[in-house]
């Protein structure tokens, strides 16, 4: 099983949250950081890599915005 955290500022946190439920990516609220972004860690396995890669080019989109 691999993972890998994404730090999500609250403005963004209901449209990634979707996105992530839109793939069906097994994820846990693990935390805050100090400029209170909230930290989400997918879990996914090998065959998933392709989905959390367009995750990552989302929240990179996303955070441009």
């Amino acid at each position: 099983m691999r993972k890998i955290e994404f730090e999500v500022p609250e403005n963004l946190l209901a449209d990634f949250a979707a996105e992530i439920a839109d793939r069906n990516l097994a994820n846990s609220i693990i935390g805050a950081t100090d400029d209170k972004k909230v930290v989400i860690e997918i879990r996914y396995e090998r065959d998933d890599a392709d989905l959390v890669d367009e995750l990552e080019d989302l929240f990179e989109e996303l955070n441009e915005e």
